[in-house]
């Protein structure tokens, strides 16, 4: 189906006030005036959109020092970057200083001077750098700040705004963790089953599990961020497994729960030492949820996957011996950290 096609199926079934109110959202005002009869002589300034939206004001501000919360009866909640202090103070003004189109340039908020440079703003934005504690609490009962703000950073990823704020570890793992995946496999893994090893500016080095024949295997393969969701729903829709209850009869490609359970776990320890160690860092730095289920917490031989942090640093340094060359521990020492979330994880540092 065309682009043009699209557009089509899309406003068919929208009345006349819809159709304006989309518009006004979405289009500036010359874009909606190549879209009128030309005949018409009415101003577009007349036409009142509809209710506005928090998603609205995301995308009127976009670029900008906002991110919107929430509209709240007739005020706008959102955090304001401040660049003296490089931190997001939580703020509440009244809708009517906001956009209520597109284009309008001379709104009290969201103004042309509130444009931001990108890198000016990554490391605050990514480290929830906030302040505004007291406000947050007034208008927020029983939620915590800083978990607002990481789900709002995901509806905003969702909707591809300010895209490029987000760290490319931290994007690749917001995008591994909101691909869609069957309810089936919920006990197996709830997120695309990929492993990130690492990435650089552009692009992410991951492994991903296939399955060959009745055997699993990770394999690894490195693509642009920009690649990544339409690779990772491949992912999952390539598995295809089918899971069957203990003594069902089955075809080849078939297997009860544990069964792929061990066939995964068994890829999984195949991947390559040193890729494996800078995985397991990766995802107890950032985990999946707060209980990952079997595809983290229990995908690897140890059952101290995440909970290194509590051993000695002479119990951590002989399973190193282990696992890694001789050389690993004259470039890096184990360093016992905590994460935003509270949680005790162990890093690896050069000496």
């Amino acid at each position: 189906m065309s682009s043009t096609e699209q557009t089509a199926e899309y406003f068919k079934d929208k009345s006349e006030e819809e159709i304006i109110n989309w518009m006004t959202r979405n289009l500036t005002t010359d874009q909606i005036k190549s879209c009128l009869d030309g005949e018409s002589t009415g101003k577009i300034e007349e036409v009142k959109p509809g209710k506005l939206t928090g998603n609205d004001l995301r995308k009127f501000c976009a670029g900008k020092r906002y991110v919107i919360h929430k509209i709240e009866g007739d005020n706008v909640l959102f955090w304001y970057y401040l660049s003296k202090s490089n931190k997001w103070n939580y703020s509440k003004e009244s809708l009517s200083s906001f956009p209520q189109t597109i284009d309008q340039l001379d709104a009290d908020e969201c103004g042309q001077d509130t444009i931001i440079d990108s890198e000016d703003v990554k490391e605050a934005y990514n480290n929830n750098e906030l302040t505004g504690e007291n406000l947050f609490v007034q208008n927020n009962e029983d939620l915590d700040m800083n978990k607002t703000f990481n789900d709002v950073k995901n509806e905003y990823l969702k909707e591809n705004i300010n895209y490029s704020w987000m760290d490319t570890l931290i994007l690749a793992i917001n995008i591994q963790k909101n691909i869609y995946v069957p309810k089936e496999y919920n006990k197996l893994f709830k997120f695309c089953p990929i492993l990130i090893e690492s990435v650089n500016k552009e692009s992410v080095n991951y492994y991903y599990l296939q399955k060959d024949d009745s055997e699993f295997k990770f394999v690894e393969a490195n693509l642009p961020i920009s690649k990544l969701r339409a690779d990772f729903n491949e992912i999952v829709e390539d598995l295809n497994l089918k899971i069957i209850k203990s003594g069902e009869p089955g075809s080849s490609n078939s297997n009860t729960e544990e069964g792929f359970k061990l066939l995964i776990k068994k890829a999984a320890n195949e991947i390559d030492s040193r890729d494996l160690s800078r995985i397991k860092n990766i995802y107890s730095r950032f985990p999946l949820s707060e209980d990952s289920s079997f595809f983290m917490d229990g995908l690897f031989d140890e059952n101290s996957f995440g909970k290194l942090s509590e051993l000695k640093y002479s119990e951590i340094e002989r399973l190193i011996k282990k696992r890694f060359p001789d050389s690993f521990l004259k470039k890096y020492r184990p360093k016992k950290i905590t994460n935003k979330n509270g949680t005790k994880t162990l890093v690896y540092v050069a000496r």
